[in-house]
């Protein structure tokens, strides 16, 4: 899904990089996901707070996504892993009750990006369910309102995704990426506006 490319800049937004070992940081900026998993499952071995591993779980989900991005490997068992990664930091965080809205958004970007066609109104659906509780847990971030949007989109609901947009808009008028998701909703729907 082309839509979906802004994700780039948002991808390592959720946590400093004083909250990760520096060498594991790097890896993933520098677009090493191989090396960042490999890193990221490394320190998940030897975590035993809880946090700790919500957060690692939640790079690993990150890094497979990234890989599945950058063309490196085959897209499913890419996506298949970042999804597992995903769940598995969304389960601990909720045993904690400390939920990440970038892990709930990433994850239902991973809905949207999954090409299952026999899939594709459940993905969305999930997708749809994971940024409303991104939303929930920071309604100010733009990026979250504009992801909605798109799955508005795919569900065939444009009044739904125009409203997300314009929040988007409201939220961050100079940003490329909502300006980009506008134009591309009044091609799509033009009767709607």
């Amino acid at each position: 899904m082309r839509s979906l490319v802004i994700l780039a800049g948002l991808c390592l937004a959720c946590q400093p990089a004083s909250a990760m070992p520096e060498q594991c940081y790097q890896a993933l900026v520098k677009g090493s996901d191989v090396t960042g998993i490999e890193t990221h499952c490394g320190y998940l071995k030897t975590s035993r707070k809880k946090a700790q591993q919500a957060y690692y779980y939640d790079r690993i989900g990150h890094a497979y996504f990234a890989n599945y991005k950058h063309g490196s490997g085959t897209a499913d068992p890419s996506l298949a892993k970042a999804l597992e990664s995903l769940n598995k930091s969304i389960a601990i965080s909720a045993i904690i009750r400390r939920p990440s809205p970038f892990t709930h958004d990433l994850r239902g970007v991973v809905y949207l990006e999954s090409k299952e066609p026999n899939q594709a109104r459940s993905n969305a659906d999930k997708a749809l369910q994971d940024f409303n509780t991104a939303i929930s847990l920071d309604p100010n971030k733009a990026t979250y309102y504009l992801h909605r949007g798109y799955a508005h989109s795919e569900l065939r609901m444009p009044d739904a995704a125009w409203a997300d947009f314009k929040k988007a808009k409201e939220l961050a008028p100079s940003d490329p990426a909502v300006q980009e998701a506008y134009e591309k909703l009044r091609k799509d729907f033009p009767e709607r506006q």
